[in-house]
């Protein structure tokens, strides 16, 4: 909504960079690649090679053209040097009972989302975005595992109107940075499929000016539009 949206939207009617201020961070959404059971691949390197070689082009599920999960896959695509077949849903849903029922080779999903049918067994987590995720700590990430240039992950913050004083906004980041702290604030984080990350000031304006200038560039690259 902030550093992506507006980037391929241009219905948008305000500019979140421009309209608002940033006042706190406080996490990420975990988001991993699943692959179908029927892809012979266990791990991302495996994926990899295997794509490296198939024919016809293996295929990852997204949201739908100009989704956020659509761009994840561009930005592979660069990293890895293989031209996935981009497969756009309505929706994350289909696209995940897609890869459960094999049809697609795979997708990238909120590991939270995905978790229960990856325990159960029914697709494979081969690979992670960013950061390893607290919810499965023992799947390395995309760069850990040889291709760096996915690394941006979702998150969710408190932004708050431009002309907001900046005494206000210092009052409230801090109050929510000491709010959590607590055991109970993580515990919910975590059950959402997230993970705390406490950004402020200068460091979280710098955060969302990096991805802007990343998703603009690759928006334009790539010639993305939104469907």
């Amino acid at each position: 909504m902030i550093t992506f949206n507006p980037k391929i939207d241009k219905s948008m009617s305000y500019d979140p960079q421009k309209d608002l201020v940033p006042i706190i961070c406080i996490a990420q959404t975990d988001i991993g690649i699943i692959v179908a059971n029927k892809v012979p691949a266990n791990n991302f390197r495996e994926f990899i090679n295997l794509a490296k070689t198939s024919n016809p082009p293996l295929s990852l599920g997204s949201a739908g053209t100009g989704n956020i999960l659509h761009a994840y896959i561009e930005l592979l695509k660069d990293a890895s040097k293989v031209d996935f077949l981009h497969v756009p849903y309505k929706g994350a849903a289909p696209s995940f009972s897609d890869v459960l029922g094999g049809q697609i080779s795979g997708m990238f999903i909120s590991v939270g989302l995905a978790q229960p049918a990856v325990q159960a067994g029914k697709v494979k987590l081969i690979a992670v975005v960013g950061k390893r995720s607290p919810l499965a700590p023992e799947i390395p990430t995309i760069t850990e595992q040889g291709v760096p240039g996915v690394e941006l992950l979702p998150w969710f913050a408190i932004m708050g109107p431009r002309n907001l004083p900046q005494e206000m906004i210092n009052l409230i980041a801090s109050s929510i940075e000491k709010s959590a702290e607590s055991e109970d604030f993580k515990k919910k984080i975590f059950a959402a499929g997230a993970s705390p990350m406490i950004l402020k000031g200068t460091e979280f304006a710098k955060m969302i000016a990096n991805e802007s200038n990343t998703w603009e560039k690759l928006v334009a690259a790539k010639k993305m539009t939104l469907e």
